[in-house]
């Protein structure tokens, strides 16, 4: 639909044009709101399905864009039909969300396995593609309409960001109140078929209104019970005990004959059976003498609590009993696994000298007395993902040193290898091993299928003499670790050969401002379906500086000619400006994303919030730039020159990143939700002034420019996730973004 051609098959058609451009404002905002909640909803849906990796929230946000971007430049033919669009998204919505769920015992008979990576990426297209598509379509439709009636583009990009505030408020508020993602996802479904029928065809066609209410009546019971979620996770939990979505994640637990097993966004977190709790403590409590004190960082449910009493048991009986701090991340956890199924690990946090903390363990040991403990366990996941590699860097082992006493040991633990270290682990572990050694005089790696990690103040004790004595002198009571056992750990080869490797290696140490670990994770993520990246170092060992400088100089011919082959191509501008911007906006979004959880650990529950301040942005930079160049007496001087000022906003704003992510600046929750919105609010202002014009300019341009600014974002969340992250860090990314928008000025 174009021009002032009236909307046809609908009863918009009879209102007044006050009524219809309100119904069109209404209609975008709800547009916006649905996208983004039903957006936020799939990605956690992929993100339990391919077991937690963030590169998945990267990668389908840039399949989303794409998808919207293909729905934007399609024929106005299907864009007349609004509310057709409307209710396909609703009801497709629920059925893409069973898809997900599905998606693993349709394409895997090996449960618990990583689909192919190829497999992934479809089945991330078959579910964002549709959705992302039908989005398009509903605001080119919508755009048009309101533009026809005398208003701008900016104000209609306005109106649907400012749903999108909307929907992601929502998101993260139904989260906040317990509601299951599934459950919230039906909510959105409901909340678009009922749109659907506030445009309603009219008395011409009743039964649409009929069909449209019955589906509504379906799913509003299905809202208010559990049951099919359940179902739906029984496909892959088969022994399904509960399952609960948390701040941090899909916690699912599953118990089957005796034994219980914990997973978070469906990887395998622990199981109650097994003996890796009581290798992991006992190799680390024989190396201290008189402990007083421990603290215990996660793991309760795998038995790390237990295993502590058991070993100090000794001290107990001689009237002198340890006292232990447990310090839990996730409540929900320790509800669902310790406290209903496993009795022994339930008495063992009830045990008198056991105190648990509920909160962020980083944050709760910063306020611990300084040089007060013996033992320090992390039992953390492994760094998998932002929200663990937090938890390995050098500030936070500068912290556990501060409140152990000068003899203390720290222990932690990272899947491995036994018989082949790739140069990707090597340097995973090396970068690990050297943030320790900044705050611990001795560090020492017990290597095995799972690498157990040991620092201390003093010496650490390397003969297996002497510890085996200690053993034997506590009569501890353990399943697999004995004297022998110890004897075996310490006189195996590997322990020369994997100190040898960790020495030789050139990693940078693993830090707040350089998290190089979550860099060789990622590296090591897509190793798993590409093999050969393992066995190369893609990493770049000289300072920060020198790799920005040369990938700045590598990047800027192309950058260059796209800034000035452009020549005197109006549009062509255009096009280019919209899309840079829409490049510039997500890398700075996938930056910002990642280093949230890197910073807090708690994406999962605020990934809503955080898309929802970008849209916020993105609403106040369209209204701000479409009040100056519609005002042509107060902002009359500054109205050419919006472009400009916006662009050199992106590259300040960019340069600031930089030193941010090079400092030792903590940010949270308040401080990334700012540079969203000042985010948001260039990339809009780009957007606007790119899309000036009159109206009749401006309905020619829509499509054009809406599609550029959704392909330039989808090429930067590409880019970002699979080669500048992983490759350069977050702050070389932040690099190449600067060096990208200080091109974009001759645009």
């Amino acid at each position: 639909m174009c021009g002032h051609e009236k909307p046809r098959h609908t009863d918009l058609a009879n209102r007044t044009p006050n009524s219809y451009g309100a119904s069109m404002r209404k209609t975008l905002v709800a547009i916006g709101l649905m996208t983004i909640l039903g957006q936020v909803v799939l990605l956690r849906e992929l993100n339990v399905a391919f077991y937690g990796s963030e590169l998945i929230y990267i990668l389908a946000m840039g399949a989303w864009l794409m998808g919207t971007g293909l729905g934007a430049m399609w024929g106005r033919g299907l864009a007349q039909h609004l509310r057709l669009s409307i209710a396909l998204f609703g009801a497709l919505l629920p059925v893409q969300m069973v898809l997900v769920r599905c998606s693993r015992s349709i394409l895997s008979d090996l449960p618990g396995a990583y689909l192919p990576f190829g497999s992934q990426l479809a089945v991330m297209a078959v579910v964002i593609a549709p959705h992302a598509f039908l989005a398009g379509l509903m605001f080119q439709w919508a755009a048009r309409s309101h533009i026809g009636r005398g208003r701008t583009l900016a104000v209609a990009y306005a109106l649907e960001s400012a749903g999108g505030l909307l929907g992601g408020l929502l998101a993260t508020s139904l989260l906040a109140l317990g509601v299951q993602n599934l459950s919230a996802g039906l909510s959105c479904s409901l909340l678009a078929l009922g749109v659907s029928l506030a445009l309603g065809p009219g008395k011409r066609h009743p039964t649409w209104r009929h069909v449209l209410g019955g589906v509504l009546a379906l799913l509003v019971p299905i809202l208010a019970g559990g049951q099919l979620d359940r179902s739906l996770t029984e496909l892959s939990h088969p022994h399904l005990f509960t399952s609960k979505d948390s701040p941090y994640g899909r916690l699912t637990v599953t118990r089957n004959l005796g034994m219980v097993s914990a997973f978070v966004n469906d990887a395998l977190a622990f199981e109650s059976q097994g003996t890796s709790a009581e290798e992991f403590v006992h190799l680390a409590a024989v190396q201290v003498g008189q402990a007083r004190k421990v603290a215990i960082l996660g793991g309760a449910g795998e038995g790390l609590v237990l295993q502590v009493i058991r070993h100090f048991a000794y001290r107990k009986r001689l009237g002198q009993p340890v006292n232990i701090d447990y310090f839990e991340l996730d409540a929900s956890m320790l509800d669902l696994v310790t406290r209903r199924l496993s009795q022994e690990i339930s008495d063992s946090l009830a045990d008198p000298s056991v105190r648990v903390h509920l909160g962020d363990p980083r944050t709760l040991l910063e306020g611990e007395t300084a040089g007060d403990y013996d033992l320090l366990l992390l039992g953390m996941p492994e760094p998998d993902s932002g929200q663990a590699a937090r938890y390995y860097t050098a500030e936070f082992f500068q912290i556990c040193a501060r409140v152990m006493s000068p003899e203390a040991v720290l222990a932690l633990r990272l899947r491995s290898s036994e018989n082949l270290w790739t140069p990707t682990l090597t340097q995973r572990s090396a970068s690990i091993f050297k943030a320790m050694e900044e705050s611990f005089s001795d560090v020492l790696i017990l290597p095995g299928t799972v690498d157990i990690f040991l620092a201390s103040g003093r010496g650490l004790i390397r003969d297996p003499g002497e510890l085996a004595t200690r053993w034997n002198e506590r009569e501890v009571s353990a399943a697999l670790v004995s004297a022998p056992f110890i004897q075996y750990v310490y006189t195996n080869d590997r322990v020369d050969q994997v100190r040898q490797l960790v020495a030789a290696a050139e990693a940078p140490v693993n830090s707040d401002s350089r998290p190089v670990c979550y860099q060789y994770t990622l590296l090591l993520w897509l190793s798993r379906f590409f093999p050969r990246l393992a066995m190369k170092d893609l990493t770049f060992k000289g300072s920060l500086l020198q790799d920005y400088l040369w990938w700045g100089l590598a990047s800027a011919p192309l950058l260059l000619l796209l800034s000035f082959g452009m020549g005197r191509r109006t549009r062509a501008r255009r096009v280019a400006l919209v899309l840079l911007a829409g490049f510039a906006g997500m890398v700075a979004e996938s930056i910002l994303v990642l280093h949230y959880q890197l910073k807090s650990g708690v994406l999962y529950r605020d990934l809503g919030l955080l898309l929802t301040m970008f849209m916020t942005g993105l609403t106040l930079g369209a209204f701000l730039v479409d009040r100056i160049q519609s005002d042509g007496g107060r902002f009359h001087g500054l109205s050419p020159h919006v472009g400009r000022v916006a662009v050199s906003g992106l590259v300040l704003s960019s340069l600031f990143l930089v030193g941010v992510l090079n400092s030792d600046f903590e940010g949270g929750l308040l401080f990334s939700s700012a540079l969203l919105l000042i985010y948001g609010v260039l990339v809009a202002a780009i957007f606007a002034h790119a899309a000036s014009g009159s109206s009749a300019q401006q309905r020619r341009l829509v499509s054009l420019l809406y599609s550029a600014d959704l392909v330039g974002g989808c090429i930067g969340s590409v880019v970002a996730s699979l080669f500048l992250i992983p490759v350069l860090g977050l702050g070389g990314t932040a690099m190449v973004l600067a060096l990208a928008a200080f091109l974009a000025l001759p645009l």
